[in-house]
């Protein structure tokens, strides 16, 4: 084995298809397998074996860039030490240059996989959906309103994440949800909508409660972010008929009676939400913040100011640290209000 980079490549193969299932150290294995990529590297690049060498190249990257290693540093100089020899095989280079631009996004350089991105042709490699809804993630993270062109690149990832598992079932439901769910972050609630209604007439999403919920909840938001309200509060309502002790769903609900301008309403549906979660849970903390807004936009100021003082002082961690900023934030803006309406 030692001296057949064809075994070695074998090998190294298999001990990193059956890392899930190693017993003992699973990094231990995973160094072995490196190991072996490394020696089946060497002896094919000696040898002219081109192809083996390129494959070799690529699955010594993706030891290092998966689980349980995970270092995409190391991964990311392998392919640009190696980048010659990935050449070797037309198709582990599109593959290679795919890992490439998921490890940048990994480690937060978003420009720099956008760039590689915009040079990678043809058909996409598996796994670049997944990269392209990653980089769509990153993105809409650090939309900021008014960002025409950076909404539209977000679109354009997530609609080419999607042509790139259409038909392929539970993968196409899956990165849909997360498609709309990144389009609604930066506002792009027609596409969102459309792929939500789709969604919402398939059988899968039908017969699982808790993505008909999700679904539900998403196309609402879209119909919000839209202007229309009244339909936003219809399809809630009737989803409340089937979900009434969905903390989510209230919270929704009152976020659009804010928008049709009842705030008496809001409140109503905020309570309910606060009584259908755990105390100083993150849906608790968020319901508090909301109502204590519902509270002061309804001429409820100083219950509004009480009702944060309060579940500061019984909760000072207050579900997260930014939930925790939010409350700080929203009790000194009312205490700066006064009793002024909002």
């Amino acid at each position: 084995v030692a001296a057949d980079p064809y075994l070695l490549y074998a090998r190294a193969a298999g001990r990193w298809a059956s890392l899930p299932e190693a017993h003992g150290d699973a990094k231990a294995q995973a160094k072995q397998a490196i190991s072996d990529c490394k020696a089946a590297l060497r002896i094919a690049q000696d040898t002219t074996a081109r192809p083996l060498a390129a494959s070799s190249a690529l699955l010594l990257a993706q030891i290092l860039a998966e689980p349980p290693l995970q270092d995409s540093q190391a991964a990311m100089k392998v392919l640009r030490e190696t980048s010659d020899v990935l050449k070797g095989d037309k198709a582990v280079a599109e593959q290679a240059e795919w890992l490439h631009v998921r490890m940048l996004a990994a480690s937060g350089l978003v420009d720099a996989a956008m760039s590689k991105l915009a040079n990678l042709k043809g058909s996409d490699a598996a796994g670049s959906s997944r990269v392209l809804l990653q980089l769509a993630d990153d993105l809409s993270k650090r939309h900021v309103g008014g960002d025409v062109e950076r909404r539209r690149t977000v679109v354009r990832l997530c609609n080419r994440a999607l042509a790139g598992v259409v038909g392929e079932g539970p993968r196409y439901v899956l990165a849909a949800r997360r498609s709309a769910r990144i389009m609604l972050r930066v506002g792009a609630h027609t596409d969102a909508k459309d792929i939500l209604q789709k969604l919402l007439q398939s059988e899968k999403i039908k017969s699982d409660r808790s993505a008909l919920l999700a679904c539900s909840l998403m196309l609402a938001e879209a119909h919000r972010q839209g202007g229309r309200f009244n339909d936003a509060k219809a399809g809630l309502e009737k989803l409340a008929e089937t979900f009434p002790a969905s903390c989510a769903l209230h919270m929704a609900l009152g976020r659009v009676e804010l928008d049709l301008k009842q705030p008496a309403e809001a409140v109503k549906c905020f309570r309910r939400a606060r009584k259908a979660c755990k105390p100083d849970s993150v849906d608790w903390c968020e319901s508090t913040l909301l109502l204590a807004q519902g509270l002061h936009a309804n001429g409820q100021a100083v219950a509004a100011r009480d009702i944060l003082r309060v579940s500061g002082a019984l909760y000072p961690r207050f579900g997260n640290p930014e939930l925790l900023a939010k409350l700080k934030t929203l009790s000194e803006r009312l205490r700066a209000r006064g009793g002024a309406s909002p």
